[in-house]
């Protein structure tokens, strides 16, 4: 944390991943460090995207970050659901995301769930899409999600 204690002011709370660490700040911006491939890096292509955050949750190798608006924003590694891109335009009203070990699930206003990381956790979550709706929770274990 050396490089970013400056910015440690006010924090709200922090995650972690495997390698890598994300505070909230009181003021909504976030602050990472730790292994880059875990997510400890910020990437230029959502480092504008990270304000007015409310949540911030972690896989073992990635962030999700759900801002004010109910947008939802990821990075990190991929198989630990760092890239949400092919599911990004139903990431909107997100009211909370939940993560796994190398997946994320996020709950939305209507009650619908969207999930994306790993593929088999994904595939998984889609065999039961259809009964997912007026979720009021959503739990996870290392490789499970329960609504």
């Amino acid at each position: 944390s050396r490089g970013v204690r400056d910015r440690l002011v006010n924090v709200r709370s922090v995650v972690g991943s495997f390698k890598a660490f994300c505070a909230l700040l009181s003021d909504g911006q976030v602050v990472a460090w730790g292994d880059a491939k875990s997510g400890g890096v910020v990437p230029p292509s959502v480092e504008g995207d990270l304000s007015n955050v409310q949540q911030i949750v972690a896989s073992h190798g990635a962030f999700a970050a759900v801002r004010c608006d109910g947008r939802c924003v990821t990075w990190g590694a991929e198989e630990y659901g760092g890239d949400s891109s092919q599911v990004q335009d139903q990431l909107k009203n997100v009211q909370y995301v939940t993560p796994s070990k190398r997946a994320f699930c996020a709950v939305l206003t209507d009650g619908s769930v969207v999930s994306w990381g790993d593929p088999m956790r994904v595939a998984e979550m889609l065999d039961v899409q259809e009964q997912l709706h007026d979720v009021q929770q959503l739990s996870a274990s290392s490789n499970a999600f329960c609504a």
